[in-house]
């Protein structure tokens, strides 16, 4: 889990929450994406950039963060900066069933008809959601508050 934890560590402070469950909900949205992630505040956080099949993760200052490239099964791997296995996930339906380097259950997404995204912890306990308009990724932590925002570029 500690290698999750520090792949996105710098995107990641873009939620205020520190619950290991928050880093899917941005490697779930932004995988296969070109995007600005900017905290409530708009302070920009990160940013991630696709080509192909591979994501790369970068923070505020621009310094990479990690990586996550996507298998035709669609399956996703998650490196850190410096290449190591940091995690992986897998689809099911609307199900995302997220695991750290060990093979643990780190996180899960649900996706429901709307669009709206739950995130929920190892231990089943909602961490927060995402929802999408147009092309923009609104994050909320499990009391509704907004955590910050994705800007996806077409």
């Amino acid at each position: 889990m500690e290698s999750m934890k520090t792949f996105l560590v710098p995107i990641l402070s873009l939620f205020a929450v520190v619950a290991l469950a928050e880093q899917p909900r941005i490697q779930q949205t932004l995988v296969g994406k070109n995007a600005s992630l900017r905290e409530s505040s708009g302070r920009l956080a990160g940013t991630s950039s696709t080509s192909g099949s591979n994501t790369t993760f970068r923070d505020g200052s621009g310094r990479i963060s990690g990586t996550a490239s996507v298998a035709s099964s669609g399956s996703q791997t998650f490196r850190d900066a410096s290449g190591r296995s940091a995690g992986s996930a897998s689809v099911s339906g609307s199900n995302t069933t997220y695991r750290d380097a060990s093979g643990r259950i780190a996180a899960t997404a649900s996706t429901s008809s709307s669009g709206s995204t739950t995130y929920r912890d190892g231990t089943g306990r909602i961490r927060g959601t995402s929802s999408v308009s147009g092309n923009s990724i609104t994050y909320r932590d499990a009391s509704g508050r907004s955590t910050g925002t994705a800007s996806v570029r077409k």
